[in-house]
């Protein structure tokens, strides 16, 4: 058995004690432009805020779009019989 991973807190933690699989997926929703100029392999730019930020303001478009995408992607499998 592997060990729980955090997404999010204790959000790894929840699903283990009450014995049920989770998943937490990040889709992102970052301006792309905030990105500019960082290096690949350094460190996140100040310009970039991660979720807990106060300054956190994801672009609804595309986060909704690609959200939404890929959550009925993943439905389909579990809902298509064949």
């Amino acid at each position: 058995m592997h060990s729980p991973l955090s997404g999010s807190e204790d959000f790894g933690l929840l699903a283990t004690a009450a014995g049920c699989p989770s998943v937490f997926w990040f889709f992102g929703g970052t301006e792309p432009s905030s990105w500019e100029g960082a290096d690949p392999a350094g460190e996140q730019p100040s310009t970039v805020h991660g979720n807990h930020s106060p300054f956190f303001a994801p672009v609804a478009d595309p986060a909704l779009r690609n959200g939404v995408t890929h959550l009925l992607d993943a439905a389909a499998e579990w809902l298509d019989p064949v």
